[in-house]
């Protein structure tokens, strides 16, 4: 193996895992590797023609992506406009989630919501801030995926490190690797679309303090203005 047929290898299995919706973060072994290989031939260590040896956790995953592309799986790409927006946050204290329905013209109705919270184990609170956040977006969807899967819904965070990861569906990062990875499992048959949102204007930010929520006393809003 040649780093110019890894190169081709990858390219290739990138762009079907995205036409066909698959996180890369599923093949954390095979997407490390390349990374560190990428790494050596931008500072000139190897060239195209250099060989390269894998490791045999990066074949056999490598074999198992193929697999997984292999299988054809029906692919959602647009299911129209979102149908719900959901807000989610961590602090040190515990995590939050607001799931808002929104009408036909994109506008969260305010008063049709569902709010979820829940304190953090000491054990859990020592983690990195960006740990928890990945995580309160697991445990949301884990409690609404019931409503959310096979829907189109936007996903709004306040945390750019975890949003970043959320719009490549992966991390160099093992931990929130593996959170993206169980996060978008739960909803495969969804469409959604992640969204920053300015930590004042986060709807989750009071729940996951233990606060109550806080909405404006209009019926409606346009979320492209939080």
């Amino acid at each position: 193996m040649t780093v110019g047929r890894l190169f081709e290898i990858m390219g290739i299995l990138y762009f079907a895992a995205a036409v066909l919706r698959m996180s890369p973060g599923g093949y954390y072994a095979a997407t490390k590797q390349y990374r560190r290989i990428a790494a050596k031939f931008e500072k000139g260590y190897v060239g195209l023609a250099s060989s390269i040896s894998f490791w045999t956790s990066t074949r056999a995953c490598i074999l198992r992506w193929v697999r997984d592309l292999l299988v054809n799986r029906p692919t959602r790409h647009n299911l129209g406009l979102p149908v719900y927006a959901l807000f989610t946050d961590a602090s040190k204290e515990g995590w939050g989630a607001v799931l808002f329905s929104t009408d036909k013209a994109g506008f969260i109705e305010f008063g049709n919501r569902a709010v979820v919270s829940g304190k953090w184990l000491h054990r859990e609170s020592v983690r990195h801030i960006s740990e928890l956040e990945a995580e309160a977006i697991v445990r949301a969807l884990k409690r609404f995926a019931p409503t959310l899967n096979g829907c189109a819904f936007t996903l709004h965070v306040d945390n750019t490190s975890v949003l970043g990861a959320l719009r490549k569906a992966q991390s160099p990062k093992y931990w929130l690797n593996k959170r993206i990875v169980q996060a978008l499992d739960l909803v495969p048959d969804s469409v959604f679309e992640i969204r920053y949102v300015a930590t004042k204007d986060n709807f989750a930010d009071g729940p996951s303090r233990g606060r109550q929520l806080s909405v404006p006393h209009r019926e409606h809003g346009w979320y492209g203005s939080l």
